[in-house]
Order: structure tokens, then C-alpha cells, then sequence
């Protein structure tokens, strides 16, 4: 998990200008309040609003792929849990890549080039978590609008199940959906076809938030974690995400129970 700056904003004038160099900052309590209320697999039309392929797929394909994806990371998330207490031991992520046969290590901070990383998968048995957004993430918790929002939310943990997640993939090439499921690039002779990986994440998503037992969507950490390093940087990508979700041509499941005032701490 992490931003790549370069990518997550277009810039339309000549560097150094910064594409939200204008753009309003909000409250970060009333972004988690705001974000935790959308029901969780509906983040689908976000992932898919970032896939490469995405213009390759009808909504409808589009709603029956993250529909399946988010199955296949609650699914998968059962069979890991299922799979430890066979073992008779208490389920954590560090026990879980112990069975799985990964490694898991802790640095400071990630290694730049342009992007600010949370955790990182290096196949095929090192996972990193980078402590200085961990840290980061972790000191707006303090913050009363976002522990009231983010309940139970222990953001390693989150990190590291969602990198578990990718471990599976590996392991499971062969059989698991986010990776035997292809879409034909081109047709002819010598066909290529591609995994969509959008629906890694998906799936990677609610395979840490059924390992935690949250009720909320693990993509809020998208906008926390950014928040911890650029509060407009952060601000943007909210706003990118709400559009996309705004503007969903379905929603896979209902909202959680309270409204969300669209006017509520300055918020569009």
C-alpha cells in the first residue's frame, strides 16, 4: 500500500506548480466520518475507477467482477482464520505469515522516488511496514472525530493483513479469482491476457477488515495516511473518491445508518 504522487494527481500547467496548490483543506475527523459510512464494497467503483483496463468493462461487468472480488477476500480471509485455529494458535498477523512462510519486517521510513509507501509485498516471502506513516496515521487517531470514527482501527495490523492478502494471491495463483480472472488485451494468433488487478485490492481490502471485524472500509486509510504527510494532498484524493462514489451508477449494498450532511465542516 502506498501513494505515488506522480500519479495521483494530473498536472495541467508546467512544474513547479501543485495541482492542489488551491484546493481546500477539510477536517480530518469529517472526512472518516464521512468516508466510514459508505458501505464498504461500493470502494469497488474507486479501485475501478483507477484500473487501466477500466474502460475495457460495462458497469455491469464491472459491479459482478468487485462483487466477486469482495467475496473472494472475505472467503479467503475465513480459510486463513480456519487454517490457524486448526493450529491452535491465536490469529495475528505475525502468526498468519508464519504459517504462509513470509517475513515481516519494520523500517523507517520507505525508500522515496516520488512515492510515500505504507507496506510493500516483495515476493516471494518479505513483507515491509514503514513505520513513519504508521506513526504518522497513528497521531491522528488522537484526534477524538477520528477515534470515534475509526473504532478498533490498529493500522499495522491493517497494513499487514492487506499485504497477507497479496501473499495468498501469490500462493494461490493457479485457483484464486483475482488472478485467474483475465480479459483479453487483443485477439489473433498468440492471444494476451491480462489480470485486472484492481481486484486484488478489492479483495485485499475486505480481507483486512475480516480479519479485524470492521464494519468500515479499510480504503479510509487511503486518505488518513496521505493526511499524515499533505492535508491537501489528502483533501484532494477525498474529494476524487466522493466524486467517483457520487456519481456510482449502483450501489452494491446500504449505506450505514446516519446521513452524511454535504454540508457538514465546509465538506462539497
Amino acid at each position: 500500500m502506498g501513494v505515488d504522487w506522480g500519479k495521483l494527481f494530473r498536472r495541467s500547467k508546467p512544474a513547479p506548480y501543485e495541482p492542489y496548490a488551491e484546493q481546500q483543506v477539510y477536517p480530518i475527523g469529517a472526512m472518516m466520518r464521512h468516508m466510514t459510512q459508505i458501505a464498504p464494497m461500493d470502494y469497488g467503483w474507486y479501485a475501478f475507477s483507477r484500473e487501466l483496463l477500466r474502460d475495457k468493462f460495462t458497469n455491469d461487468e464491472k459491479r459482478v467482477l468487485m462483487e466477486r472480488a469482495y467475496r473472494c477476500g472475505a472467503e479467503e480471509a475465513d480459510l486463513l482464520r480456519a487454517a490457524c485455529e486448526a493450529e491452535d494458535t491465536a490469529l495475528t498477523p505475525v502468526r498468519a505469515a508464519q504459517h504462509l512462510g513470509v517475513e515481516i519486517r519494520s523500517e523507517d521510513a520507505s525508500p522515496g522516488g516520488g512515492q510515500v509507501l505504507f507496506a510493500t509485498f516483495t515476493e516471494p516471502d518479505l513483507i515491509t511496514v514503514y513505520r513513519d506513516a504508521v506513526r504518522r496515521g497513528e497521531a491522528l487517531l488522537a484526534d477524538a472525530d477520528v477515534a470515534a470514527s475509526l473504532p478498533c482501527l490498529d493500522i499495522t495490523r491493517i497494513l499487514l493483513w492487506h499485504e497477507l492478502f497479496h501473499v495468498v494471491e501469490m500462493q494461490k495463483k493457479a485457483t484464486i479469482f483475482t488472478q485467474t480472472e483475465k480479459i483479453a488485451l487483443w485477439r489473433g494468433p498468440i492471444p494476451n491476457r491480462s489480470t485486472i488487478r484492481c481486484l486484488g485490492e478489492i479483495a485485499a481490502m475486505q480481507f483486512a477488515a475480516a480479519m479485524e471485524g470492521l464494519t468500515y472500509s479499510p480504503y479510509c486509510l487511503d486518505v488518513l495516511l496521505v493526511y499524515g504527510y499533505d492535508m491537501r494532498a489528502a483533501s484532494a484524493l477525498f474529494d476524487e473518491i466522493k466524486g467517483v462514489l457520487d456519481e456510482r451508477p449502483y450501489r452494491l449494498a446500504a449505506l450505514a445508518t446516519s446521513p452524511v450532511s454535504t454540508g457538514e465542516a465546509n465538506m462539497p
